[in-house]
């Protein structure tokens, strides 16, 4: 589906900087891909000593499954609360001058919970994206307001 012309601040939970992704760039009922460059500003907010660890990627995964999920129609607050299978490809994402491209994959959905594959990888005109972390998220739905689009 085309991108919306809503901004991601008006359909995610957070706010000023720590809304970490920038543009939408694709979304369907499978899933939804991103793109930023938060990870290069030094007033982010996950930065620790001027850099920003990779780990921090799990936050701009979980954000991506947030946008998909107001996307989707979901108007239930999610929590995350499992991170699994998570691979880490490098130390720093600030160590990465490309826009990162940040996709989650929806891959269950009930009433309760959502699980997400979640993929960063560093955008690239000249090569193969390369791939920075991936992982499993599970997010809790909040259990007085179990609506979501399935």
């Amino acid at each position: 589906m085309d991108a919306p012309r809503t901004s991601i601040a008006d359909l995610i939970p957070h706010a000023g900087a720590m809304v970490l992704l920038q543009e939408v760039l694709h979304w369907d009922a499978t899933g939804v891909q991103c793109r930023t460059t938060s990870h290069l500003s030094l007033g982010n907010p996950l930065r620790r000593r001027d850099t920003l660890p990779a780990i921090a990627g799990v936050e701009y995964g979980a954000q991506a499954a947030a946008v998909h999920g107001a996307l989707m129609g979901q108007s239930a607050a999610g929590y995350l609360v499992s991170v699994k299978d998570c691979r880490v490809d490098t130390k720093y994402l600030s160590d990465h001058q490309g826009a990162l491209l940040v996709s989650a994959i929806r891959l269950m959905a009930s009433n309760g919970a959502l699980i997400y594959r979640i993929v960063i990888e560093e955008e690239s005109v000249s090569a193969p994206h390369r791939s920075l972390l991936s992982g499993q998220i599970t997010v809790m739905l909040d259990s007085n307001d179990t609506s979501i689009s399935t």
